[in-house]
C-alpha cells in the first residue's frame, strides 16, 4: 500500500489511484500522512476524462470504466479522507 501511494504520487496515472482503490476493498491499511492525503485526493480530482476513457481501459471492462467516471474513486477518497 506505502508503495503504490508513492508510486501514484510520483507517476499520478489512473492505473496507481485503481490499485489503490482496489487495495482498500481488500482491506490493505497503512499509516499515512493528513499531508498524503491529502495530495492523493487531489491528484484524483485532477485526472482528466482521457484517463478514465483510454488509460482505463486496459486494465477494465466498459462497464467498469463507467463506473470509476461516475463514482471517481469515493471508495479511496473516503480512506484518503479518514
Amino acid at each position: 500500500m506505502t508503495s503504490k501511494i508513492a508510486a501514484f504520487l510520483e507517476r499520478k496515472e489512473i492505473r496507481d489511484a485503481y490499485a489503490l482503490e482496489f487495495l482498500v476493498k481488500r482491506g490493505v491499511r497503512t499509516q499515512v500522512s493528513a499531508e498524503t492525503r491529502q495530495r492523493v485526493v487531489q491528484l484524483i480530482e485532477a485526472l482528466q476524462a482521457k484517463d478514465y476513457a483510454v488509460k482505463l481501459s486496459s486494465l477494465l471492462e466498459p462497464a467498469q470504466r463507467q463506473y470509476y467516471r461516475r463514482e471517481n474513486f469515493k471508495i479511496l477518497k473516503n480512506f484518503m479522507n479518514v
